[in-house]
């Protein structure tokens, strides 16, 4: 069921002005043909009688308020009336929970509150006091003025894309889909570098259920991604070896540097020998000695990885058809004209063999126009490519690795706020809790995070940590939108449980702890969820993922942490853990002992020195190490007091090597 403001194509947030003049925008030749007595249609009658029933409402500021306030759940549940956070629906990239029928009005958080996404970097744009006003406008809510000024600015700027994005939002989010996947075709002809707008348009064609569409135009953006990755890692070989050759030769025929010192510029070194996959700004304007560098690499040479952005080429290939015409053809009838259209019909594809041996095909000028695009930004986009095509680990594997790259804390911000979407439509609730916890370490005063970990547990059935993690987020935001909606959803789960507080979740959650303890994590494992600390008394206690504090660093090994416990089928299990701050220290002891147990699969061994149980954590030894401790060996073992709460304080070994006497 759409809401009254679906119906009058605004945002919620749209002004008395912007819902007045939407309404006799869209009733106004309904209400023209109904005052001169021409008979209207079925379909005629309906739309004019659901508009006036909108105005009605929207244009009294009591009833309004009335309306707003009675619909707060129900215009954010689905078809099925399954509350927001269940499978069936999904959260934006603001963590605001959308169902498929209001998808429309938040287009990858982009909201009155949120509109750091709008396009205003371009050269002129910022000053420009129309695009100001057409932004303010926007934001109103005012979709319709919005697009005409929208396609003023166009006008002036048309060779920048800024423009012609919002105005395809604005389409989008009116659920013009059309006329939105119009400008997106023509965004992703004109300006390929805007890689976000292919993502964009192939997501309009799953929603008009045109599959082929978005796989054809998916899996071709996923080949020129992958094969920009195998040029550039040829690429990087290849300099590699030719400057280490270079170094070879300099240190040994250079009259003027008897100590073979390197004398050389380590600037270019540095952007590729610390990165196989470097970007492309790593090698700034050194790309013509990387190609010379690349000769005879199955033509890596001809194609430069700094390639400029030429704007020539189409970025689609030719096999790519919507019914029986070129997706990009220039033949395609748009209601006004680009004023940026500058494609070319040159064809130029290559094939080229990766370094898993698989043959890809590609055209050269899309390899030259997304090449001046980070490496950072093209894994990220490949990743949403997978996610859509639905190959999750693919999509996981290269956003992590786009991570890595990023610098920027926006840039990680970005990636880490995909990366929680696509772990939690794939139910990977570890994944989730992970990403969450790096953006709160970015942004501590960001709710959404702590929002979208509820929405996954309560999707998942795990009420009482969800309620843990949307008190959280409404600590940070007390009127963050849709927090009370979604406590009041899960507290009404709680109490329908027949059996509350039965499930592991539901025992770390209910847990009421009497006292800490402190001990130390011996290992954790943050893919399984799980993994085990020792207390001072030995006592090994079981880490659940929900045992961690929302505001706690993730419990590695070797980490001194505080806990409360609860019993699960005869198991401690760890409550409301968090990792505690300990400066080092040098050892207090070293003793003889005797090698108790080896678990290499854990990475812990246990130590015994008369009464004492010293624990070692391999990972603490030097490399290899521990491969060499056999139950039964006498060590000399130095060792630390890392809990001293308890009667038997846990000792952690700081050294450990064979002893002969």
């Amino acid at each position: 069921m759409r809401s009254l403001y679906d119906i009058l194509k605004v945002l919620p947030t749209a002004s008395d002005e912007a819902i007045k003049t939407a309404f006799h925008v869209l009733a106004g030749d309904l209400l023209d043909k109904a005052e001169a007595n021409i008979k209207l249609t079925a379909k005629e009658i309906k739309t004019l009688r659901e508009l006036k029933g909108a105005f009605t409402t929207l244009s009294d500021p009591e009833k309004r308020r009335l309306y707003d306030k009675r619909t707060g759940i129900a215009t954010r549940k689905g078809d099925s009336g399954i509350p927001h956070g269940h499978p069936t629906n999904s959260w934006d990239n603001n963590g605001t929970i959308k169902s498929d029928e209001s998808a429309d009005t938040q287009i990858k958080g982009i909201t009155p509150e949120n509109n750091s996404d709008i396009p205003t970097e371009e050269i002129g744009l910022g000053n420009d006091p129309l695009y100001q006003e057409a932004i303010e406008v926007f934001l109103a809510g005012d979709l319709i003025t919005a697009l005409k000024l929208f396609r003023e600015v166009e006008k002036k700027y048309p060779d920048q894309p800024g423009p012609t994005e919002m105005r395809a939002l604005c389409a989008r989010i009116s659920g013009d889909q059309e006329k939105a996947m119009e400008l997106y075709q023509r965004l992703t002809r004109n300006f390929p570098d805007r890689i976000d707008n292919t993502i964009f348009l192939a997501e309009i064609y799953l929603e008009e259920e045109m599959q082929d569409q978005a796989l054809d135009l998916l899996e071709n953006l996923a080949t020129i991604c992958e094969a920009i990755l195998a040029i550039m890692h040829a690429d990087y070989l290849q300099q590699r070896a030719a400057s280490e050759t270079s170094e070879t030769e300099d240190d040994t025929d250079d009259p003027d540097n008897p100590d073979n010192s390197d004398n050389s510029d380590n600037s270019n070194d540095s952007g590729i020998r610390n990165n196989p996959y470097p970007s492309a700004d790593s090698k700034g304007s050194e790309g013509s000695e990387g190609s010379e560098g690349s000769a005879g690499n199955d033509g890596a040479a001809e194609y430069p990885v700094t390639g400029v952005n030429s704007g020539d080429g189409n970025l689609m290939n030719d096999d790519i058809t919507v019914d029986d015409g070129n997706l990009m053809n220039d033949d395609i009838t748009l209601d006004d004209e680009d004023p940026s259209d500058s494609s070319s019909d040159e064809d130029k594809s290559e094939d080229f063999d990766n370094q898993d041996g698989e043959t890809i095909t590609f055209d050269l000028s899309d390899l030259q126009r997304y090449s001046a695009i980070p490496l950072y930004d093209l894994l990220r986009v490949l990743g949403l490519a997978y996610h859509l095509l639905g190959d999750t680990d693919a999509a996981a594997e290269c956003l992590v690795e786009a991570l890595e790259l990023a610098g920027d804390v926006q840039e990680r911000i970005s990636i880490l706020t995909s990366l929680m979407e696509i772990y939690h439509d794939a139910g990977w609730i570890h994944g989730v809790l992970g990403a969450a916890a790096e953006l709160l370490e970015l942004e501590p005063d960001n709710p959404t995070p702590c929002y979208g970990v509820a929405v996954t547990l309560f999707s998942h059935n795990i009420l009482g940590p969800a309620l843990t993690w949307v008190n959280n987020a409404m600590k940070l935001d007390p009127e963050m939108e849709g927090g009370d909606d979604l406590k009041e959803a899960i507290q009404q789960e709680i109490a329908a449980l027949p059996e509350p507080g039965k499930t592991l979740e539901e025992k770390i959650f209910t847990s009421e702890a009497q006292s800490l303890r402190r001990g130390t994590v011996v290992w954790f494992d943050p893919v399984e969820g799980a993994g085990m600390a020792m207390d001072g008394k030995g006592r090994k206690i079981f880490i659940h993922y929900l045992s961690i504090m929302a505001d706690s660093a993730v419990p590695t090994s070797g980490k001194t942490v505080e806990f409360a416990v609860t019993r699960h089928e005869g198991q401690e299990v760890a409550v409301g853990l968090r990792v505690m701050s300990v400066s080092s220290h040098s050892p207090d002891d070293t003793v003889i002992g005797v090698v108790q147990s080896v678990d290499l699969a854990r990475g812990f061994s246990i130590v015994k020195a008369g009464t004492r149980e010293i624990l070692v954590l391999h990972s603490k030894l030097h490399s290899g190490s521990a491969g060499l401790l056999r139950s039964g060996m006498k060590v000399k073992c130095s060792f630390v007091t890392t809990s001293s709460l308890a009667d038997k304080p846990l000792l952690m070994a700081t050294s450990i090597i064979p002893h002969e006497g």
